[in-house]
């Protein structure tokens, strides 16, 4: 499992806080997974250098996922070993958005360079 910490002094640029305020906000959708002591985790890096985090309770599975690359990527679900209920898009939530939203086709996710997202994915 890959760990860090970023500090930073305050003052601080508006993009820095901007950043922690998004990921703060999104902490209460994405706690009950990272947190539960019956959640199954998984993370690999995609071949398209997509680092990827699954958490998965119950019958939904939280993707939280980082673009390693310097450059835009589209990523499909299938690629990242997800499945998605009939619905299709219909069940995916996306819970935390940094430089990534689900695809045009509604079957994954495109990620800004170096962009981060979290969806919450019904099976």
């Amino acid at each position: 499992m890959h760990q860090g910490v970023v500090p930073w002094d305050d003052p601080t640029t508006p993009d820095i806080k901007s950043s922690a305020s998004l990921l703060a906000l999104a902490l209460p959708k994405l706690n009950p997974f990272i947190l539960s002591p019956t959640a199954t985790f998984r993370q690999f890096t995609s071949g398209n250098r997509i680092d990827v985090g699954l958490w998965t309770v119950g019958s939904e599975t939280l993707v939280l996922a980082t673009n390693m690359n310097y450059a835009e990527v589209t990523v499909s679900l299938v690629d990242l070993s997800v499945s998605v209920n009939g619905s299709g898009a219909a069940g995916i939530t996306q819970v935390f958005d940094s430089g990534a939203n689900m695809s045009s086709d509604g079957k994954g996710f495109t990620f800004e360079s170096v962009g981060t997202g979290a969806f919450v994915v019904t099976t």
